[in-house]
């Protein structure tokens, strides 16, 4: 693997973000070529990932996603009062910044002044709006118009305003008036279109550049309080009601999110007159879609959803049971893993390659691959190379001889695109971990894989290799 390919080359790649930025280049190109996917056999995955504080289902939650540092985020209030952030695989709590008041608490992201937008309060305690800047919170404003609680924010792209809607001060009805905060003032810009109504939901639709709401909990009939399932859309000027369109059934307390890679508003859950519903919709700006899937979480089910746009997920968030899930739309592929080939002979005999029991590449996972085999030297530095193709490499068939370039013995089984120098203790076995994007685009992608080891003077080359594997990612 010298001469045939640029060994040399891909030792400059010694650090596992070089290996990770080449994959999730690659995933991403992919995304790009697929466009549009389709959302049949979407699915939830359970993250099983707590937050390092659990809250509760008593806390007051929000979750949002931060742009501008790719981020989610969750905020608790209540007897709470905790924040953590989301990379993909991991939640951690920002070191410096003070939290917010011990309230309820809806947020959403201004992209063009990149902050978070929080108001917080009840319509006993009163409103107040602070702002988010990626490490501290300020208060803006208090008040600006009739405190309530069971709102819905939104910030609506094509006007560069948050938006806030409705609520309920205690008892019925309930409000259908509409806010807009535009970063010093609030101002009310409608009244109407919408019958008052609380815990509704609420999201921005970049494709038709509206404010989709569905559903919540109002006035329906005979002055009875009642779950709502009527959809409307908000265009920055009037509000239109959508007659006669099948949709979910009636509800509140449903979460919604915008999918900015397909187009599509995901609907998710909510409590109806016959109890908490565990199903997820989409919306293409005519039709609500069922798509009929296992719903995400064991109890209630996911209550707060966020669309994380630098990995093409939803993410959400399962208070009852303190469990994050993503909603990856795409279909169901089975995860493998195999090897194939040979390895070749080093000082402490023929080095191998193979992944530890239980691990396959899936989906938003670590796939954890591990060589032994290995000369029992820190000295011997092992590195892994991955790659797309076991059939060519450079014009050259594979698998192809190694030992007219000096590694006696050894095969080039796969086609590299990069290197990954491993840390190495000198015990001779090594783990190789490597990231899998939770990115529904790399759903059936077949990966290579191939060791080395550096073995000054045990060859002409100085490098021996190891046998091949071969993963195909999946979600399953």
């Amino acid at each position: 693997m010298c001469e045939v390919g640029g060994l040399s080359q891909l030792f400059e790649s010694r650090h596992r973000n070089a290996l990770m930025h080449t994959i999730f280049k690659v995933f991403a190109s992919l995304a790009v070529v697929t466009l549009p996917l389709a959302a049949q056999n979407s699915m939830w995955v359970n993250r099983q990932q707590s937050a390092p504080v659990a809250p509760s289902s008593w806390c007051g939650t929000a979750i949002v996603y931060d742009e501008g540092r790719a981020e989610t985020l969750l905020i608790a209030t209540l007897q709470c009062n905790a924040q953590f952030t989301w990379d993909g695989s991991t939640w951690s709590q920002p070191a410096t910044g003070p939290l917010l008041p011990v309230r309820p608490v809806q947020a959403v992201y201004d992209s063009v002044r990149q902050r978070v937008v929080a108001v917080v309060g009840t319509h006993s305690t009163g409103l107040e709006t602070w702002e988010w800047d990626g490490v501290n919170w300020s208060l803006e404003v208090q008040g600006g118009f009739p405190a309530r609680r069971d709102f819905e924010l939104v910030f609506d792209r094509a006007r560069n305003v948050t938006l806030l809607f409705g609520g309920n001060a205690g008892g019925s009805p309930g409000y259908a008036d509409l806010w807009q905060w535009d970063g010093q003032t609030w101002t009310l810009v409608y009244i109407g279109g919408p019958t008052p109504r609380w815990n509704t939901a609420m999201v921005y639709d970049e494709q038709r550049q509206t404010v989709l709401l569905f559903g919540g909990w109002g006035e329906w009939q005979n002055n009875q309080d009642q779950p709502l399932g009527d959809t409307w859309e908000w265009d920055g000027s009037h509000w239109q009601l959508h007659f006669g369109v099948a949709s979910p059934s009636a509800r509140h307390l449903a979460s919604l999110a915008y999918d900015s890679d397909r187009g599509r508003c995901v609907l998710y859950g909510g409590q109806t007159n016959n109890g908490t519903v565990q199903d997820t919709w989409e919306w293409d700006g005519a039709a609500w879609t069922d798509l009929q899937i296992p719903g995400g979480g064991h109890g209630t089910g996911v209550s707060n959803l966020a669309y994380d746009r630098a990995r093409g997920v939803m993410v959400g968030w399962d208070a009852s049971q303190n469990e994050t899930w993503e909603f990856v739309a795409g279909p169901g592929v089975q995860a493998s893993f195999t090897t194939f080939g040979s390895g070749c002979a080093g000082p402490a005999g023929v080095v191998t390659l193979d992944a530890a029991p239980g691990s396959l590449p899936r989906i938003g996972t670590v796939l954890q691959l591990e060589m032994h085999g290995l000369p029992a030297s820190p000295f011997n530095v092992p590195i892994g190379f991955f790659g797309f193709d076991s059939s060519n490499w450079n014009g050259v068939p594979l698998p192809v001889s190694l030992t007219p370039f000096g590694f006696a013995g050894c095969q080039a089984w796969i086609a590299p695109v990069a290197g990954d120098t491993l840390a190495y203790a000198g015990s001779g076995s090594v783990s190789w971990p490597v990231p899998i994007p939770m990115n529904a685009f790399a759903l059936g992608v077949d990966l290579y894989f191939q060791g080395g080891v550096l073995v000054p003077g045990w060859n002409p080359g100085g490098f021996v290799f190891t046998n091949a594997g071969h993963g195909v990612v999946g979600n399953l």
